[in-house]
């Protein structure tokens, strides 16, 4: 008695084959718009070299972060 949810997944199925198909087409098929380099602004150089050093902090030094929140968690329950 719910083929109308099966109607709306196929619908969903269609519609995002859709989109990343044509995803795919323009960076694979479709030919490039230009050559030449890509500026990236100072702002967002300094944004990515932060998160980096975050991330690679975070995996060093976990432990400090990991027993904060378990301290919240355990506040909660």
């Amino acid at each position: 008695g719910y083929w109308w949810i099966a109607i709306a997944a196929i619908l969903n199925v269609v519609v995002g084959l859709y989109y990343y198909l044509s995803v795919i087409k323009v960076a694979y098929v479709n030919p490039p718009v230009s050559e030449g380099r890509i500026t990236v602004p100072k702002a967002i150089k300094a944004t990515l070299y932060a998160c980096v050093v975050a991330i690679i902090l975070l995996g060093l030094f976990q432990n400090p972060l990991y027993e904060s929140a378990r301290v919240a968690a355990a506040a909660l329950f």
